[in-house]
């Protein structure tokens, strides 16, 4: 795993138990002090799985699936987000041809009602 990616992942977790955090003190506001309901999953539950896959991780099928699926989706994301040079090209092409048809198209409009009458 990546540095960058392995950060990205950690800075992730740490807004999601932000996030948590948030909703159980609000919860509590509302409850008129009370603690949220103990059936409900808290933001320490919910975040104690480690980032690094386990032994016991690899030895589920289920598990291993799932991570490959995580990593094909993220790197499709990767490859979609990639500037294309070819894409930039032809946009800039379109953008510059735009910009000389508006442009004739104005002379043209200024020419035919200026001067034409």
């Amino acid at each position: 795993m990546s540095p960058d990616r392995l950060a990205e992942l950690r800075r992730q977790r740490a807004l999601v138990a932000q996030h948590l955090a948030w909703i159980d003190s609000e919860l509590i506001a509302t409850g008129a002090g009370q603690p949220p309901d103990p059936s409900i999953e808290t933001a320490a539950a919910v975040i104690a799985p480690p980032l690094l896959p386990t032994p016991e991780a690899h030895a589920n099928p289920a598990v291993a699936l799932a991570n490959k699926k995580a990593d094909e989706i993220i790197e499709q994301y990767r490859a979609t987000e990639a500037l294309d040079p070819s894409s930039t090209k032809r946009g800039c092409l379109l953008l510059i041809g735009a910009v000389f048809a508006l442009g004739g198209a104005v002379v043209l409009a200024i020419y035919y009602f200026g001067y034409a009458r």
